[in-house]
This record gives structure tokens, C-alpha cells and sequence, in this order.
């Protein structure tokens, strides 16, 4: 069959082509002209992901101060809206930027999870935030994710696996606050081993790993935060768990110092309460049943939608040291730690969730 011919069309240009060579042509660049606008046309607007860093950060630094369970609802529509964000856009950038705010969303959902006594919904968000850090090579948020689910595990009382979930963190984990965390939490699941060298050995690692704070532990804060009053909060809770009464007592003293120097709505309060539910055991362990009530006090105030899970798993074992040694004063502590568990953040649930 003969060829036609036919002018190219470039401007200026008089050249006669065989038809089928233009066509051939024109048709590729039309394909990529076409696949291009698609890409450019399926992307997400500034503003929404402006939205959603803003509303990122908001939740996570309203998180520190705030019942969770209102805040469960809120992050799950903020979560479901990145879903649905990421279903209409094909730019990287915009994939990049959207799975780390799914990453984040999970895990502030695992937070969530676990302190309204969700061990293994926490454990299941933790994982998913995980994977996400994954997926855009975010090793900070994989390693926070690391942190969460060692987290869970030892207060499932398997604190190995805790260990290696550590580990696994501070392999990826870069320097700073990111470290602090994850040894300060391998410290709390050592003092579970019986381990009191690698309990103190890891409070030491912690603070020599100070240094910068990262995106995450720093840009966005609140419940991804880690300040020097929560590693203190956090060794506290190790040398007690070692039974190191005195080391305890410091340490707890000295979160609630820096806790109390700022004001209320950058404190942590379940760690600010459970740092005072901490000193009275390191108290009772030394045999100051007085002093182990003033420190309480502050606890017995909080009101029942921020009675968190692992504050409320901290008063029971206060109940049980006082259960050891009856007299006048235990039985009368023990009894307003009964009263004050009966109603917790957890009671206002629906029987669905």
C-alpha cells in the first residue's frame, strides 16, 4: 500500500512525512500530554494538606492535656479524611507527605488506644503507623511506632519482647530524642527482667543521647514530645519496677519539678499523675505510708475522664504493696484507691467500641 504524505505541523517548517510516521508521532506526544494532565489533575489542593499538618499538630499537642476519648472520634475523621486524600492524588510529593500523616494519625489513634485499655488496638495502629514510616523511609516515625508496641508488651508483662521491639527502634532510630525514648523505655522493661544493671545502664544511655529533637518529637510535640520531665517520669518508673526505692523517689521528684515549672497545658497529666502515683510506691517501699498519701493527693483530683489506663494500672499495684501491710492508714488509702478506680476514662465508651 502507498504511503500518504501530509505537512508537518511544527510552525515554519514546510516537510512532507509519510502519514503514518506523523501519527505515530503526534499520537505519543498526545499520550504524554494526556497522562500529564491526568497526573496534574489528580492531585490535592495546598490548603487541604495545610488543613491537616494544622490539625495534625493540634491533636497531638491537645492529646498531653485532654480526655482521650473526645479526641478519639476527632482523630479518626482527621485519619479517614488522609485516606481519602490519598485516593485522589498521583503526586509523590503529595503521597510523601500524606502517608506520614496517616503514620501519624495512627499512632496518635495507638496512644489512644492504649489509654482507654485497647492493648491490642494500640498494638494494631502502632503497626499500621509503622508501615507508613516505612513506605516514605521516615525512620523516625517507624521507630516511635517501635516504641509504642515495646510499650505494650511490657505492660502485657512481656517485657523481652519489649526488648527486642527496642532494638529493632534504635536500629533505624536517628540520634536525639528518638534514642532518649526508646532507651528510656528499654530501661522500664529491663527493671520487668529483674536486669538492675541494664535497668540503670539505660537511664544513663538516655540522657547521653540528648540532642536534636527531630521532626516529629519536635515539629509536631505534645504526645509525640519527649522532654527531660518525661525521661525522668520514665526512669522513675524503671528504678521502681527494680525496686530501688531511693533512686525512684529522685527521679520522680524530679519529673514532677519539671512538670510543675511550666504552665498546665504543656504538661503531660497522665505522666505528671502517674509520676505522682510512682513516688508514693517508691514511699511505701521505704515505708512512709504518710508521705506515699500527700503524694497522691494530686492523683485522687483527677477528674474521671483522664483516668487513663496505665495510671489506673499504677494504683493498682499501689493497692496491692498496701494490701502487704495493714493497719489504720493503708486500709483508709486503699479504700479512696478502690473509690477512684470505680469510675475511669473508659466508663464513658460505647458498648461497641
Amino acid at each position: 500500500m502507498e504511503l500518504g504524505f501530509a505537512t508537518d505541523y511544527t510552525p515554519g517548517v514546510k516537510t512532507s512525512v509519510p502519514a503514518t510516521e506523523r501519527e505515530l508521532i503526534m499520537s505519543a506526544a498526545s499520550e504524554s500530554s494526556d497522562h500529564a494532565a491526568e497526573i496534574e489533575a489528580a492531585a490535592v489542593g495546598p490548603n487541604a494538606l495545610e488543613q491537616l499538618g494544622d490539625d495534625i499538630i493540634r491533636l497531638a499537642r491537645a492529646y498531653v492535656h485532654a480526655p482521650p476519648l473526645p479526641l478519639f472520634g476527632e482523630l479518626t475523621r482527621v485519619r479517614n479524611r488522609t485516606y481519602r486524600l490519598l485516593e485522589r492524588t498521583r503526586n509523590p510529593g503529595q503521597q510523601h507527605e500524606l502517608y506520614l500523616a496517616a503514620g501519624q494519625l495512627c499512632g496518635l489513634l495507638g496512644s489512644a488506644s492504649f489509654d482507654l485499655g485497647y492493648p491490642y488496638a494500640a498494638a494494631e495502629q502502632a503497626r499500621a503507623a509503622r508501615v507508613y514510616g516505612e513506605v516514605i523511609g521516615h525512620n523516625e516515625l517507624s521507630a516511635w511506632a517501635d516504641g509504642l508496641l515495646a510499650c505494650v508488651e511490657f505492660w502485657a508483662g512481656r517485657p523481652a519482647q519489649a526488648l527486642r521491639l527496642v532494638e529493632r527502634g534504635l536500629a533505624i532510630a536517628p540520634a536525639g530524642t528518638t534514642r532518649v525514648r526508646l532507651l528510656s523505655i528499654a530501661a522500664r522493661a529491663s527493671a520487668l527482667l529483674g536486669d538492675s544493671d541494664g535497668t540503670r545502664n539505660a537511664i544513663l544511655a538516655a540522657r547521653d543521647s540528648r540532642g536534636p529533637q527531630g521532626e516529629l518529637h519536635e515539629g509536631v510535640g505534645g504526645e509525640f514530645g519527649f522532654d527531660e520531665a518525661r525521661e525522668a517520669f520514665c526512669a522513675g518508673s524503671a528504678y521502681l519496677s527494680a525496686r530501688m526505692a531511693q533512686e525512684a523517689e529522685t527521679e520522680c521528684e524530679r519529673a514532677l519539678s519539671l512538670y510543675r515549672a511550666v504552665p498546665v497545658e504543656q504538661r503531660w497529666y497522665a505522666a505528671e499523675a502517674s509520676a505522682c502515683v510512682d513516688l508514693a510506691a517508691a514511699r511505701l517501699l521505704s515505708g512512709a505510708i504518710d508521705r506515699a498519701a500527700d503524694a497522691l493527693s494530686p492523683v485522687f483530683a483527677l477528674k474521671p475522664d483522664k483516668r487513663v489506663e496505665g495510671l489506673l494500672k499504677r494504683m493498682v499495684q499501689v493497692r496491692t504493696s498496701l494490701a502487704s501491710a495493714p493497719c489504720r492508714e493503708t486500709s483508709a488509702l486503699a479504700e479512696r484507691i478502690d473509690d477512684f478506680s470505680t469510675e475511669t476514662a473508659t466508663r464513658g465508651l460505647p458498648a461497641s467500641f
